[in-house]
C-alpha cells in the first residue's frame, strides 16, 4: 500500500467513514493507479482524463455487446442475428 492511500485510509477513519465505504474508496484508488503507468503522486489531469476515455469507450462496447442479445420467448437465452 502506498503512502498516499495509507493517507487517505487513516482521514477516512478519522472522518468516521464506515469500513465498507473505506473499503471501497481504496479499492477504486488501487484500480484507478493501475490503469496509470506512474505513482499516485505523481498523477495528473491527463491521466484522470485518459482513465475516463477509456472508461468510456469500454462502456460503449459493452452497451453494444448487450444490445445484440436478446432472450429469448421462453426464458432462454439467444444472441440476435
Amino acid at each position: 500500500m502506498t503512502t498516499l492511500i495509507e493517507r487517505m485510509r487513516q482521514e477516512l477513519i478519522r472522518r468516521n467513514y464506515a469500513a465498507t465505504t473505506i473499503q471501497s474508496y481504496l479499492k477504486a484508488v488501487e484500480h484507478f493507479q493501475k490503469h496509470v503507468s506512474s505513482p499516485l503522486e505523481a498523477i495528473g489531469p491527463d491521466d484522470m482524463c485518459r482513465l475516463k476515455v477509456s472508461d468510456i469507450d469500454s462502456r460503449r462496447m459493452m452497451l453494444r455487446v448487450a444490445a445484440g442479445y436478446r432472450p429469448l420467448r421462453h426464458g432462454g437465452a439467444g444472441w440476435s442475428r
